[in-house]
């Protein structure tokens, strides 16, 4: 099993990999790594991979990360955040919300199914649900709140 994080070195040692039987975990630094700053101006994070705002955090097909890559060797998607720079719940939930439930949508979701303007309308409704349980969330502007 291997996750394939680094988006930017050649892809021709996990297409080896996968015709030797290996099976990805698919986790993105430049979508799936929620512990990336959302803009270069937001407080929180790091921003060596990529600034990641929850367009890019929705707007990305597991199945073509590595060109040549079969589908059946996709186990999953992860998402993942560190919290070295993260000193309470709020920053945690902050940079969680709402980018996990992009990166989930992704995950889930076949392609053609996926519906940007959609999205953006439930994720402001659950925003009431994050409020009313006191979670931090970060108020993107691409969301009407």
């Amino acid at each position: 099993m291997l996750q394939y994080w680094d988006t930017r070195p050649d892809p021709e040692p996990f297409l080896r990999a996968a015709q030797a039987g290996a099976r990805f975990v698919m986790s993105p630094a430049d979508k799936a790594y929620l512990d990336m700053k959302y803009t270069p101006e937001h407080p929180l994070g790091q921003q060596w991979a990529a600034f990641v705002e929850l367009h890019d955090s929705y707007d990305w097909d597991p199945a073509t990360l590595i060109e040549g890559l079969p589908e059946s060797a996709i186990e999953g998607v992860s998402a993942a955040v560190w919290t070295e720079t993260l000193l309470n719940r709020d920053h945690l939930f902050s940079m969680l919300l709402p980018r996990l439930a992009a990166v989930a949508e992704a995950a889930w979701s076949q392609p053609g199914a996926k519906d940007w303007e959609s999205f953006r309308g439930r994720i402001a409704v659950e925003a009431g649900a994050w409020r009313r349980d006191g979670a931090s969330y970060h108020p993107t502007p691409q969301i009407d709140w």
